[in-house]
């Protein structure tokens, strides 16, 4: 089954998270082979503490799409 992936990266690109990200991404594929397709996206949010930085993933599976977030200090 044909599989994508698409980043949004809204922070300077690091070579060190991209190889991360798709480490842990080719996991997900390996152990569902449901995956359509994968959408990540980094992004840093302002936050009365300070930067605070995002990463978003949707997973599309046949018939429904999953999405997790989460927020933390670093990634």
């Amino acid at each position: 089954m044909l599989c994508s992936t698409r980043y949004t990266i809204k922070i300077p690109e690091s070579p060190a998270l991209s190889k991360f990200t798709n480490r842990k991404l080719n996991l997900l594929r390996r152990r569902y082979d449901t995956i359509q397709n994968l959408h990540v996206h980094f992004k840093l949010e302002n936050t009365r503490q300070g930067s605070a930085k995002v990463c978003e993933i949707e997973c599309t599976i046949p018939g429904s799409s999953i999405h997790a977030s989460a927020t933390k200090g670093i990634f």
